[in-house]
């Protein structure tokens, strides 16, 4: 990258001086200079599309906040899951080639503005994911062991935010989990396999002790839906793996497992939510029951201090529940006198022993968290029966039409001493950028950022317009054609260029990943997000619309946030390696990530593992930046 530098620095020496730039000058770079923000799957896609369609053409930046790369693959990815994280060793292939450079630990809006990104670079592409999450919204939600399973994933994935969640499982012995995408199934599984199956992964070390002092008293996980089977959001490889456990068992109430006419419609023409609600059929085969009375003890629950709470959860039951200090934990059914009018569906999986019970809670809508007032923890999770109704102002992914679940005024109580809500992950925005808080993503076109009124004086480079112009070479079948690079003094406003219709586009700003379409998709989706969003930057490029580059001189060290440049400029060419040097901001390269992974294997081959995760920024800092092999041992 020196060469583009130097020849940047020639380019640039004699505008330095002019005072319309403040210190600001164009230049014409010999590649395209593009900076990616974030390094998981969205990130390296995007890296590895455009050394592919660009080859020497391009230098690019990879920049994230943490000086560990590979974002969820990372600290996403189930423990259990090594094959999936295979993945990485094709994103470190892509790091290490002389086009790229790594920049860890460096967070943007702190260490470097999104306007400064855009005066260094040709185009930059945010693909920082979604660290956030959708609430429920209820009473009890800041309760005591209530967390988000975002936060739990990243609590046993060994992410440095979630080192020091407070999870306490010593006196857990039912869970609950809002929610039944993949994510959930993972927490679900987690747990239910406990430590002694996993203590060869990568799990992290603290969530590992904390399985081990649980082993044996988690005794059962309730998947809460607010809708049914049909519309159940995991993937059925996922599903089966959990519900397939020779350890478990299965139950799904049968009235629960109930469709309507318009669900056996989806069932016939969705061969994946067909496979969804064989598997969950399947697994909780119908059993007779031939037991007559009311009540039904289903599982031994030991005493302990924790308020145990009876969950009242037949369909017939009345709308009151029960909260008790007991030994058991009571399901209640109406005597249907033969097996084939049986509530109640399970099977023991396998020929082993179950040591534990997966409860499926369809058409159950979370409404307040039972607190418990002596430990301020969860007691359990207050839940309203619902139906299902058809919205006809929506649409379902599938194209079915989108039903809505609708409360019936009938409540029912799941004890849980532990509850995760997994309702759905949410991105954060950033000053400067255009973003949609209702959807948790920025508005783009085929990836090229879409201006909105709030944007429009964010500063860094100019907006171009989707409509009219002369961008030729432009793929017309993405709805957007650029407009001329040159803009028309009769139709510019705020150095945007506009048209009378159509949308503004943020010049040289693209987006990829789930901050582009929302948290769904598996890591293979991230691909097809990076191939269009590259190729509407390579379409950009060749149409001659990216902007040229703007380099801001700087000799004193700045805040990233600072609208200002300092006056004594010392060289007309600073690239971000010296910019983030001048404020003191220790960069973790590729190397330096080496390091920190050459460590955590080290450990893991001595704790028999596969690697044991390093937990505290300090300490991978130090071993990264400053090469401190004598790291601090008290993390782990």
């Amino acid at each position: 990258m020196l060469f583009i530098l130097e020849r940047l620095s020639k380019a640039c020496a004699n505008e330095i001086s002019t005072p319309c730039f403040r210190h600001r000058c164009y230049a014409v770079a010999t590649a395209l200079r593009v900076a990616i923000v974030g390094t998981g799957p969205a990130g390296f896609y995007t890296a590895s599309q455009l050394l592919k369609r660009l080859g020497s053409s391009v230098h690019i930046d990879l920049i994230d906040r943490l000086p560990t790369p590979f974002g969820l693959v990372r600290s996403g990815v189930a423990p259990d899951h090594q094959d999936t994280k295979n993945v990485t060793h094709q994103y470190t292939s892509i790091a290490r080639d002389e086009r790229c450079s790594f920049f860890g630990n460096v967070t943007l809006g702190r260490d470097v503005s999104l306007r400064e990104l855009r005066d260094m670079y040709n185009a930059v592409v945010l693909a920082y994911g979604a660290e956030s999450d959708r609430k429920l919204g209820i009473p009890g939600e800041e309760a005591g062991n209530v967390f988000s399973a975002r936060e739990f994933v990243w609590w046993y994935n060994g992410h440095p935010d979630a080192a020091h969640l407070p999870v306490d499982l010593k006196n857990v012995q039912s869970v609950a989990v809002c929610g039944i995408g993949n994510v959930a199934l993972d927490c679900a599984r987690v747990l239910l396999k406990g430590a002694e199956r996993l203590k060869k992964t990568d799990l992290a070390s603290h969530a590992l002790q904390s399985l081990q002092q649980a082993a044996g008293t988690i005794e059962e996980v309730h998947l809460v839906a607010r809708r049914g089977p049909v519309q159940a959001a995991c993937a059925p490889k996922e599903l089966k793996e959990l519900v397939s456990d020779p350890l478990l068992t299965v139950h799904a109430p049968h009235p629960q497992m109930a469709i309507s006419p318009s669900d056996e419609v989806v069932l016939k023409t969705t061969r994946t939510k067909k496979r969804i609600f064989e598997i969950i059929s399947k697994a909780a085969a119908i059993t007779a029951t031939g037991i007559a009375g009311t009540q039904t003890l289903i599982n031994a629950v030991p005493s302990s201090s924790a308020p145990v709470v009876t969950t009242l959860l037949a369909d017939k039951a009345g709308p009151e529940t029960i909260i008790s200090r007991s030994s058991v934990s009571i399901e209640k059914h109406e005597d249907q006198g033969s097996s084939s009018g049986s509530s109640e569906q399970a099977v023991k999986k396998g020929s082993g022993t179950a040591t534990a019970s997966l409860h499926f809670q369809f058409y159950r809508n979370p409404v307040e968290i039972v607190v418990d007032p002596l430990t301020g923890k969860a007691a359990g999770l207050k839940v309203e029966r619902t139906e299902l109704r058809h919205d006809e102002r929506q649409q379902g992914r599938e194209g079915e039409m989108a039903v809505v679940a609708v409360g019936t005024g009938v409540m029912d109580i799941i004890p849980a001493q532990l509850i995760l809500v997994s309702i759905g992950y949410k991105s954060l925005s950033i000053g400067g950028l255009p973003f949609d808080p209702r959807s948790g993503t920025v508005p783009h076109a085929a990836g090229r950022v879409i201006q909105t009124a709030d944007s429009s004086s964010s500063g860094g480079t100019a907006a171009i317009r989707s409509d009219g112009g002369d961008g030729k070479g432009l793929d017309k079948s993405q709805q957007a054609v650029i407009s001329s690079k040159t803009p028309n003094p009769s139709n510019s406003r705020n150095g945007l260029l506009e048209e009378d219709h159509g949308s503004e586009y943020e010049r040289g700003l693209y987006v990829c990943g789930w901050l582009k379409r929302g948290a769904t998709g598996i890591i293979g989706t991230n691909l097809i997000d990076a191939e269009e969003t590259v190729k509407s930057i390579v379409q950009d490029w060749k149409a001659g619309l990216l902007p040229e580059l703007l380099i801001t001189s700087v000799k004193d060290s700045v805040p990233a946030s600072s609208s200002d440049v300092p006056c004594n400029v010392s060289s007309p060419l600073v690239p971000l390696e010296a910019l983030l040097e001048s404020r003191g901001v220790k960069v973790v390269d590729f190397e330096g990530w080496s390091r920190i992974d050459a460590v955590e294997v080290e450990r893991g081959v001595a704790e028999m593992r596969v690697r044991s995760k390093l937990v505290d920024l300090d300490t991978m800092i130090g071993i990264a930046v400053d090469n401190n092999s004598g790291y601090n041992t008290v993390y782990q």
